[in-house]
C-alpha cells in the first residue's frame, strides 16, 4: 500500500526515480459510488453481482447496474493502473504522456481531457465511435469493491494510436 504521506526526503526520492513516464491503458475513467450496507444487500443480489469482484460488462449492462444506484452519492475520476500512474507522476511535477481511445462527443471522454489537461498530462487520445470505455466501482463502507467495467472505446485502440515518439524518449513505459 501507499504511505498516507511523504516525508521530504521520502517525496524528493520519488521525483527522482519518476523521469519520464508513458503509459498507455485500457480504462480511463472510474465512477466510485459510495453504497450503504442495506442498499449494496439488498441491490447486488438483484443485479447477481458478487462483492468484491469485478465484472467486465457491456454499455447497457454498465447503464443498469449504474440506475440501481443512481441516488447513492459518487465521484468521477480518472483511473486504470496506468492512468492511476501517470496522474501521480504529473502530480509530483514530472513530465508525463498518456495515449488512449475516447469517445469525442461523450461526457467522460470530454471529462477525461479537461482532468489531463488541467493536470499537465501529455496526452494521445484517440476518437472513435464507441462510448468511452468506464469502470463503476460500488464501494462498501466496509472498503470492498465492486468492480463492473466497460471497455467501451479502448477496445478499438490499435498500432495507429500508439505515440512511439513519446515511447522512445521516455525512461519508464507502462501499459
Amino acid at each position: 500500500g501507499r504511505p498516507a504521506k511523504l516525508n521530504k526526503r521520502q517525496l524528493q526520492k520519488l521525483k527522482s526515480c519518476a523521469k519520464n513516464h508513458v503509459g498507455i491503458s485500457q480504462r480511463k475513467l472510474a465512477r466510485k459510488v459510495m453504497v450503504s450496507r442495506p442498499c449494496i444487500q439488498r441491490n447486488l443480489k438483484k443485479l447477481g453481482l458478487t462483492k468484491g469482484v469485478m465484472h467486465l460488462v457491456d454499455a447497457a449492462r454498465q447503464r443498469e447496474v449504474l440506475g440501481y444506484f443512481k441516488d447513492e452519492p459518487r465521484t468521477i475520476e480518472l483511473g486504470g493502473s496506468a492512468m492511476n500512474c501517470i496522474r501521480s507522476l504529473a502530480s509530483l511535477g514530472r513530465r508525463a504522456v498518456f495515449a488512449g481511445t475516447i469517445c469525442h462527443h461523450d461526457d467522460y471522454g470530454w471529462h477525461i481531457e479537461e482532468k489531463m489537461k488541467d493536470l499537465g498530462i501529455k496526452y494521445h487520445l484517440g476518437h472513435v465511435e464507441d462510448a468511452t470505455g468506464t469502470c463503476l466501482i460500488l464501494v462498501t463502507p466496509d472498503g470492498q469493491r465492486t468492480m463492473n467495467t466497460c471497455l467501451g472505446a479502448s477496445r478499438l485502440y490499435d498500432e495507429s494510436h500508439v505515440p512511439l515518439a513519446d515511447i522512445a524518449n521516455s525512461k519508464i513505459f507502462h501499459f
